[in-house]
């Protein structure tokens, strides 16, 4: 029922505001991530969409792993979906 409740919220952010069709709120995770003397608090919610879409480049696990850089603060939240993600080369 959580999750449900969050979905529901989260589904009139993301098709207004990024353009995309929520179809399931698959987890939430909060993380606490501390950079010299300030901590954030970060909530990093994983959303399958119906469709790529939004201003976003769109790629699978392993191409991400190798061309994207993902500053150290959100590396915490990086699961790639295939389980095949590659080390950046």
């Amino acid at each position: 029922m959580l999750i449900q409740r969050r979905t529901q919220s989260f589904q009139p952010q993301l098709r207004q505001q990024r353009r995309l069709q929520p179809e399931q709120l698959q987890k939430v995770i909060e993380r606490t991530h501390v950079f010299t003397h300030v901590e954030w608090h970060m909530r990093c919610c994983y959303v399958r969409v119906a469709e790529p879409g939004g201003d976003f480049t769109w790629v699978d696990g392993a191409e991400f792993s190798r061309s994207i850089a993902l500053p150290t603060a959100f590396r915490m939240f990086w699961e790639p979906e295939d389980g095949q993600a590659e080390k950046k080369q």
